[in-house]
């Protein structure tokens, strides 16, 4: 039996809401006579780490036994992301304010055609005007490769949460009245009102910590053409 343990990745560059990079550990393995052994393993993967560092989970498509070669970037720029075929990556946001987007535009400028994409900046965090501000400056440098991925966040996590629905409705209406194209706009969408108006106000919607069930749902409330990004967990 191998296990990869969970502590490895400490890599930068979010992609779906984790961070991805080059981790190394230790491979234990026991043997026919439970004897325990304990070799070094690495591997480029992606981890989903909480606001104060820990990883939650990881995952590395190809780990190689032995160490981590000399000289070996344990980083995966952007930049990189984009050769592998990537054509988005997602940056997980968390509820602090994005402010002026300075690490989207970062990445942007690292990146040659990738699409860069907020998940999910907070509503009830970020002035929608300002962030309508921060869009037009960035893509008139950029080009239209900056999609903001905006939504309502853990009601648990505020002391209010008074009329979502019209909140989400009213900071969807402030970003398309500053010239946000809608096509530069999802919402992290999960009930049927709310996928509602993703599909007929922007371009879609990107529910977040779903099950294929819910996905279905989903597309049948917003047709056939609207975009639809589910983020789901599988173990």
């Amino acid at each position: 039996v191998a296990q990869l343990p969970r502590e490895l990745d400490r890599g930068r560059g979010e992609v779906e809401h984790g961070q991805g990079g080059v981790g190394d550990g230790h491979v234990t393995s026991l043997s026919s006579l439970g004897s325990m052994s304990s070799r070094a393993a690495w591997g480029y993967g992606l981890a989903t780490v909480a606001g104060d560092g820990t990883v939650l989970d990881t995952w590395f498509p190809a780990p190689r036994l032995g160490s981590l070669p000399a000289g070996t970037d344990p980083h995966i720029a952007p930049a990189e992301l984009e050769d592998l075929g990537f054509r988005t990556v997602w940056v997980g946001i968390g509820a602090e304010p994005v402010g002026d987007m300075r690490l989207l535009e970062e990445m942007l400028a690292a990146t040659r055609t990738a699409v860069i994409a907020t998940a999910i900046v907070n509503m009830w965090n970020d002035d929608a005007r300002s962030l309508a501000r921060h869009h037009r400056r960035i893509v008139d440098r950029h080009g239209p490769r900056l999609l903001l991925g905006v939504g309502l966040g853990h009601p648990e996590k505020r002391p209010s949460y008074q009329a979502p629905l019209q909140r989400m409705t009213d900071y969807v209406d402030v970003l398309l009245g500053e010239r946000v194209p809608a096509e530069d706009v999802v919402i992290g969408a999960l009930g049927t009102r709310t996928l509602d108006l993703a599909g007929r106000r922007t371009l879609g919607a990107h529910p977040y910590l779903t099950v294929p069930a819910h996905t279905r749902h989903a597309r049948n409330i917003l047709g056939a053409t609207a975009f639809l990004a589910p983020e789901h967990k599988v173990v």
